[in-house]
């Protein structure tokens, strides 16, 4: 019931809608909001509740980003997702996401496996 643990529960949150890897400046506005709740008087769990339903009315969850993204992070992440969304339906498994991080789900090889 601290700052940190809202902040621990928004980067996972963010992390897992968002279909990669957030960033501080990313998640900033949801622990704001989280913030002005909480000195309104909001308990933790509708505070945090509200800003899980702010990441899932952000554009960054709604719409999938380019693979051709000028942050090629970004771009890996997509390409996983589309995939995924494709192949399965579903946002991308665990093993999909570290082969976006790493960086090698572009390499042929790696695509065609998971394909």
């Amino acid at each position: 019931d601290d700052t940190a643990s809202a902040e621990r529960l928004l980067r996972g949150w963010a992390d897992r809608a968002f279909r990669r890897p957030t960033t501080e400046k990313e998640r900033e506005p949801f622990v704001k909001l989280y913030a002005k709740l909480r000195g309104e008087g909001h308990r933790f769990d509708a505070a945090v509740r509200a800003a899980f339903q702010a990441v899932l009315m952000s554009p960054s969850f709604r719409y999938l980003p380019s693979p051709g993204h000028p942050d090629r992070s970004v771009a890996d992440h997509a390409l996983a997702s589309r995939l995924s969304f494709m192949l399965w339906g579903a946002p991308p498994d665990a093993e999909l996401r570290k082969l976006a991080d790493a960086g090698t789900l572009r390499e042929p090889k790696v695509t065609d496996a998971q394909v």
